[in-house]
């Protein structure tokens, strides 16, 4: 793999001597600056261009398409299997079925057009002679679609759980090939810095940085670009399919999501502050540990080992709790998202369980008639609801806890090009001269 050529041009500060606590202001790491520093993983992700529009092409495909086959799916199994009611024209071409197993368009006709009225005995009446008027799939019938669906049901598992594990593969190997990039640069431009630096800098931090923060381009790139990214285009086919549906419900959704969004930016500079102090936590701990075994020798000739271990003990104990700490912190901002995300699944059973009863019509059913049986709202739209709202309540909440760890993640990443933003202090000349060069004369002055 090819090591991309990085400069130290950008101005980003170097953080190794940094110290925070929570009374101080936290670190300079806002939305711009974050977007800054993912724009600098662009030279170590440059060489695997190719991969990374494939993996994004076969991603974002993938994830309309699992959502229509699973509506696709739920309909045929609610509405179909379970209940009777015959096929859309695309699901009889689907499972190679005939016409007999369509619903004709005479038929539809006599379907009531409007939600009956409770009040209204004479209504209701008409409805069931209506319903009753329309032919439903016989046994037989049923029993074939049931077969013919489990049967392609196992096909698409089977396939969608080897394009599975090959994408997720296939991901992984370019992730690490990405780190790979990154790990080199640092430690090229490590051995490149003079004697001055490495004699005032601990040998520990250089190694926690390269080892640990480096990683953290992988999960910057996952975590801080991908995943956001694809959650929230879920998130908006989710809220389409809840629009079709109906739009008053899909307002009452994000009435619910904006507190999320209130509480992330309020808890952003406290999780930030705590990331800062956990990967200083951690450069020490490292640095101690690595120049407690290096001098291991001088540390049993003077017999310092108790005053080496207390000084190890310290710094574990202090990395322990700024860890602890910054856990904490999201695992509560978590819980407060979690309550709001069960408000807005039991907020949206009610709703929906009532629209059923009513025999409400959904808005844009007519349109997906061919498709799918969701022209009312009907087992079938309760089942495909019930999975987009808890699609939204969770995504919603991955996407917090991947903002949430972004602060961690992009601290650790300037960490990382912080060490490539060090100049050396001695360079190669433009034009060096060969080695050994011809010496015309030695001479002595002012001596």
């Amino acid at each position: 793999m090819a090591t991309p050529n990085t400069d130290g041009s950008d101005d980003l500060p170097l953080l190794a001597g940094y110290r925070d606590s929570l009374s101080d202001e936290p670190p300079p790491m806002g939305l711009r600056r974050m977007l800054r520093l993912a724009w600098r993983t662009w030279p170590f992700m440059r060489p695997l261009l190719k991969h990374l529009i494939a993996l994004a092409a076969l991603a974002f495909a993938g994830l309309p398409a699992g959502y229509f086959t699973g509506i696709f799916g739920v309909d045929l199994l609610t509405n179909k299997v379970l209940v009777g009611k015959k096929l859309q024209p695309a699901q009889a071409t689907f499972l190679f079925l005939g016409d007999e197993y369509v619903k004709t368009e005479a038929e539809i006709a006599q379907e009531p057009a409007q939600p009956a009225d409770p009040a209204g005995p004479a209504n209701d009446a008409a409805e069931d002679d209506a319903s009753a008027a329309v032919p439903e799939l016989t046994p037989t019938q049923r029993r074939t679609v049931r077969n013919r669906l489990v049967a392609w049901t196992i096909v698409g598992a089977i396939f969608a759980t080897l394009f599975g594990y090959a994408v997720y593969y296939y991901s992984v190997w370019i992730w690490q090939a990405v780190n790979q990039n990154l790990r080199v640069a640092m430690v090229e431009r490590a051995e490149s810095l003079s004697l001055k630096h490495h004699a005032q800098a601990r040998v520990g931090d250089a190694i926690f940085r390269v080892y640990q923060d480096s990683a953290m381009i992988v999960n910057v790139i996952q975590g801080g670009i991908a995943m956001p990214l694809f959650a929230a285009w879920g998130l908006l086919v989710a809220l389409a399919i809840v629009v079709a549906f109906d739009p008053l419900f899909a307002l009452f959704v994000v009435l619910v999501g904006a507190p999320m969004v209130w509480l992330a930016a309020v808890s952003t500079p406290r999780i930030r502050r705590r990331a800062l102090a956990n990967r200083i936590a951690g450069s020490a701990l490292t640095s101690g540990t690595q120049e407690a075994l290096t001098a291991v020798k001088i540390v049993k000739a003077n017999r310092a080992e108790a005053r080496v271990f207390r000084r190890f003990d310290e710094d574990s104990q202090d990395a322990l709790n700024a860890a602890y700490f910054l856990r904490l912190d999201m695992s509560l901002v978590t819980l407060v998202v979690a309550l709001l995300g069960g408000v807005l699944i039991i907020g949206g059973e009610y709703l929906m369980v009532s629209w059923i009863m009513e025999e409400r019509e959904t808005f844009l059913g007519a349109a997906a008639a061919a498709f799918v049986g969701f022209a009312v709202w009907n087992y079938g739209a309760l089942e495909v609801g019930r999975a987009q709202v808890s699609g939204v309540s969770f995504g919603g909440l991955d996407l917090l806890g991947a903002w949430m760890r972004m602060q961690d993640l992009f601290v650790a990443l300037e960490r990382a090009f912080a060490l490539l933003a060090i100049e050396p202090e001695v360079v190669d000349p433009p034009h060096p001269v060969a080695v050994p060069a011809p010496v015309a004369r030695v001479a002595w002055q002012r001596v």
